[in-house]
C-alpha cells in the first residue's frame, strides 16, 4: 500500500485538475491511495473540488476511475480565495 501511495502522490495527484481531470488504472491500491489523498486534501481545505470514483468492467478487466470536479462558489457567496 505504501508503494501505491508513493505512486499516486508522484504522478496523478499533482496533475489532477491541472493537466487532466481524471485518472484510470487497473490497480485498486493506486486508485484507493489517490482517493484517500484527494479526500484528505479536500478535508483540509486545499482546493474546492469534489472527488469521484467508480469502476468499469472492460474486456473482463476492472478499470478504476478517479476524477475531480472543481466547485465554484455561489454568486454573492463569501470565500477566502
Amino acid at each position: 500500500m505504501y508503494e501505491a501511495q508513493v505512486w499516486a502522490l508522484d504522478e496523478p495527484y499533482n496533475k489532477l485538475g491541472w493537466e487532466y481531470d481524471g485518472y484510470r488504472t487497473t490497480d485498486p491500491k493506486i486508485a484507493a491511495a489517490l482517493v484517500w489523498e484527494l479526500m484528505k486534501a479536500k478535508t483540509a481545505g486545499y482546493g474546492k473540488r469534489e472527488v469521484f470514483a467508480d469502476e468499469q468492467y472492460v474486456d473482463k478487466a476492472i478499470i478504476y476511475r478517479v476524477w475531480i470536479q472543481w466547485v465554484r462558489p455561489e454568486p454573492g457567496a463569501l470565500h477566502s480565495d
